[in-house]
Order: C-alpha cells, then sequence, then structure tokens
C-alpha cells in the first residue's frame, strides 16, 4: 500500500511554550472584564504566583494611597491594624 500523502510532513512532537504572562496583559484583560468585554485569555499565559503576588500588592498600594488622600491632616499609623482579620486569611491563602 502507498503512502497517501508523500511530501506531508510528521507531526512535530515539540510543545508549544505558553506566552510569558505580563502585569499589563491582565491588568488589560481585568480592565476589559470590568466594562463586561470578554478578556483575551489565549494571549495571557499562565499566572505565575509572583505576578499574582504582586498585582495584589499593587493593589493594596493603590488602596492605601487613595485612603490617605482622605484623610485630612497628619495621620497617625496604628499597627495594630494590619492584623484587623485580613492578614491571617492572606497568611493562610499563601501557604496553599
Amino acid at each position: 500500500m502507498s503512502d497517501p500523502m508523500p511530501d506531508a510532513e510528521p507531526p512535530s512532537t515539540e510543545a508549544v511554550a505558553a506566552p510569558r504572562p505580563s502585569p499589563g496583559a491582565w491588568l488589560h484583560a481585568g480592565i476589559r472584564s470590568t466594562f463586561l468585554l470578554r478578556p483575551a485569555l489565549e494571549r495571557l499565559g499562565p499566572p505565575t504566583p509572583a505576578l499574582v503576588l504582586g498585582l495584589v500588592a499593587a493593589w493594596l498600594l493603590l488602596v492605601v494611597a487613595v485612603e490617605r488622600l482622605a484623610i485630612p491632616g497628619d495621620a497617625t499609623f496604628y499597627a495594630g491594624a494590619i492584623n484587623s482579620g485580613w492578614l491571617a486569611t492572606l497568611v493562610l491563602l499563601g501557604l496553599c
């Protein structure tokens, strides 16, 4: 029996590399989904733990900066407020 496609190349066994995740692409996808638009998830690549940590830290810094603008005059730092309930949840989530 003859080969029906003698010129065909055999299928490649190389894995297709996923695109490298970038914070800007993930932020763009999040902004698109905020406006009920479909984010282009196929271009994002898998999120890494460092990427997720960086995005959470950037969001936290933004929230703290905006909240600081809402306080008139001098602000007093109260260290006990850091452990107001969310820190233990964040630590447990990080341990998973």
